[in-house]
């Protein structure tokens, strides 16, 4: 008689405040949302990772990713399931190596807004697609962010935005 062994999924949730705002994307909804997919796939969510008001654009210093993919490296899921691709990150040499590093493993990937095999062509394809989308957003937004800033210099405003540390 065969046995066939629950797939165990690891869930992978980030925001940045700035994201967290404009999107309504909040931990909590990726986490429900993720939670919703393993259910109805018969899937066991075995671990959450989250990254909380930690920007997209590298991997190094957000420490669930890093637990994360040490996870992977040994074994402790199947299956990642992501909210959407801009979750792992926006920078495309990151998000590449992510998942080739998660394939390595024998692990999946399965972002539930965008939803490809990125074992196949067409799939590697919308990775990279969807990949440099990420980055060139995350671009724009910095080169708006920095415009805004020099604006706000040029006519002698403050910037209003946080308080700085140190001060109430």
């Amino acid at each position: 008689m065969e046995t066939t062994q629950t797939k165990r999924v690891a869930l992978y949730i980030r925001v940045s405040t700035q994201e967290q705002a404009l999107e309504g994307h909040s931990i909590q909804a990726q986490e429900q949302n993720g939670r919703q997919f393993a259910e109805r796939m018969g899937y066991e969510v075995v671990e959450v990772y989250a990254d909380e008001g930690i920007s997209g654009k590298s991997t190094k210093n957000r420490f669930a990713y890093q637990r994360m993919m040490n996870d992977a490296r040994n074994h402790r899921f199947d299956l990642l399931v992501i909210w959407k691709l801009t979750r792992l990150g926006r920078n495309m040499l990151d998000v590449l190596q992510t998942v080739e590093e998660l394939l390595r493993y024998d692990v999946g990937l399965h972002s539930i807004s965008e939803q490809f095999d990125v074992t196949t062509s067409t799939g590697k394809l919308m990775l990279q697609l969807l990949g440099s989308f990420g980055e060139f957003e995350r671009n724009q937004i910095a080169e708006n962010v920095q415009m805004s800033m020099q604006s706000l210099v040029k006519d002698k405003k403050r910037y209003a935005g946080g308080r700085r540390l140190g001060y109430v």
